[in-house]
């Protein structure tokens, strides 16, 4: 199993019209967003703007959690919902997607082609489990705010606030433990 480890000095921030987005992760190297020329992204977003327009991914899928504030999702000529602190959104990336909020706000956002499956899962707390990574899957542990340890083997490897590890398995399947008091989260992307 490969680790990397994403720290903060390592994220691409840049402007967008709605504020400022870090890009903690994507894959394969050398594609951009731009370009739409990747099968999966990672990054987090500061909204600073009350209305906002989210850009089209035709042919990815998106899963959005807000990490602070709370805003209105809305998907035109579909639905809408309001989503506050740690909820979740998972929606088609060729959506007419926009935003309303009020205040600042910040989001974890992870957009992949369709060709893979993807899920998120929050964990809030004293955290100390074992979690099994399967073969051909990727997992990306962002520690939002805490302390959080993975130990895999002998190794251990400390998550610092903000900070990401990236987890990649060709292999069977392999066990790890988190251990810490963290609000953190844990991204599966499944290879077909």
């Amino acid at each position: 199993m490969k680790i990397e480890k994403i720290t903060l000095n390592a994220i691409n921030e840049s402007k967008w019209s709605g504020g400022t987005t870090s890009e903690y992760f994507i894959y394969p190297k050398g594609s951009s967003v731009q370009a739409q020329d990747f099968d999966f992204r990672i990054s987090t977003a500061c909204i600073e703007v009350e209305a906002s327009t989210f850009t089209k991914f035709p042919n990815h899928d998106r899963i959005l959690l807000i990490l602070e504030g709370q805003t209105e999702i809305i998907h035109r000529d579909k639905y809408s919902k309001q989503l506050k602190k740690f909820d979740l959104e998972y929606f088609p990336g060729n959506y007419d997607t926009s935003s309303s909020s009020i205040g600042k706000v910040k989001d974890f956002n992870l957009i992949y082609d369709v060709k893979y499956s993807a899920n998120v899962e929050v964990f809030k707390g004293v955290l100390n489990f074992k979690k099994t990574i399967q073969q051909k899957q990727w997992m990306f542990i962002f520690n939002y705010n805490g302390d959080l340890t993975l130990q895999y083997s002998n190794e251990f490897y400390t998550i610092e606030s903000n900070e990401m590890l990236i987890l990649c398995n060709e292999n069977n399947p392999q066990d790890f433990y988190l251990k810490g008091n963290a609000q953190s989260l844990i991204s599966t992307i499944k290879l077909k």
